[in-house]
């Protein structure tokens, strides 16, 4: 078995080990006790998280000079969301960058850059909030963290800033570790995305980068809505404030190439994270499924059309 194979059920064995755990007494009693109006609210409160980071990618694409309908820059990109919840690592979201091309005129690099440069604003919300939480854990609650945990989170925040502000450095480092891993067959090509994807960044100004950013705030608040909603459905008493970070360490785990669908990681984290709370193991498992099936939701309407337009294009071919 590849190692690459390995990683892919990290996350689905730690999902069933936790479902070996569970006291379903306990988790039945929560659902059965589980406050329907706010439960109904909580998913109300998710919808415009997919609004938000559709109009976000559409900023990014129209950047570029070049128009796109809206209705089509949303199909895309509902499309990608559905993709990357089936895949390993979000990489699914990287069908926009065929989407794209079938759509417009950019070039491939060029198309593959903005989805990249979609990625890089969540990963910087996700990092940047991620690190105010373990602070915060550590120096106000004074809760222990695994350093290497913590570390991870410095280091990934840094490389994140050299890689912006340092672009000629950045370009020399990751091309000589491609020399190191890829075949000689692919290098050539590889150098001439790293030389286009660095373009391109050179293009990005602080400030619109800076926009990007305050529209990723946007979608952690519509998160943070839904989820503090959620919480009071099971009778939980988390402050809004710290559902708001802790989401954004959430979505970095579920992104991690370990799991599909977030399997394992979710639950790990939501467990982890909620302690503090009083939160038990138990309602933690049980609010993590949940956000599992609210993810799944927003999942939908990429499902819908997808399924959509392989119908109509096999109506065409008849």
């Amino acid at each position: 078995m590849k190692w690459e194979s390995i990683l892919k059920i990290i996350g689905p064995v730690l999902f069933l080990y936790f479902l070996t755990r569970i006291d379903f007494n306990q988790l039945f009693s929560l659902v059965k006790n589980t406050n329907i109006f706010y439960l109904l609210l909580s998913f109300f409160l998710w919808s415009p998280l997919i609004f938000i980071r559709s109009f976000k990618w559409k900023v990014i694409v129209d950047s570029f000079g070049e128009k796109i309908a809206s209705r089509k820059l949303f199909s895309m990109f509902v499309k990608g969301i559905f993709w990357g919840l089936v895949t390993p690592a979000r990489l699914g979201e990287f069908y926009r960058v065929k989407y794209l091309q079938e759509e417009s005129k950019h070039s491939l690099r060029r198309s593959l850059f903005m989805v990249i440069l979609d990625r890089m604003v969540d990963l910087f919300g996700a990092i940047l909030l991620s690190l105010i939480l373990f602070l915060i854990l550590i120096y106000l609650m004074e809760i222990e963290i695994p350093i290497i945990l913590g570390a991870i989170l410095v280091l990934a925040f840094f490389v994140f800033i050299f890689i912006i502000f340092c672009q000629r450095q950045s370009r020399r480092i990751i091309a000589f570790f491609f020399k190191i891993i890829l075949p000689s067959s692919f290098r050539i090509r590889v150098e001439d995305i790293l030389d286009e994807f660095f373009f391109e960044l050179k293009k990005i100004k602080t400030f619109f980068f800076l926009k990007l950013f305050g529209f990723e705030l946007l979608c952690y608040l519509s998160m943070a809505c839904a989820h503090f909603f959620l919480a009071k459905a099971l009778g939980l008493s988390i402050p809004f404030w710290y559902l708001y970070l802790i989401d954004a360490f959430v979505v970095m785990a579920v992104s991690l190439p370990v799991s599909i669908f977030g399997l394992g990681t979710r639950e790990a984290s939501y467990a982890f994270l909620l302690m503090p709370f009083g939160v038990n193991f138990n309602e933690a498992l049980a609010f993590s499924f949940i956000v599992m099936f609210m993810n799944f939701f927003i999942g939908i309407p990429g499902l819908i059309l997808y399924l959509f337009e392989k119908r109509k294009g096999k109506s065409l071919t008849q």
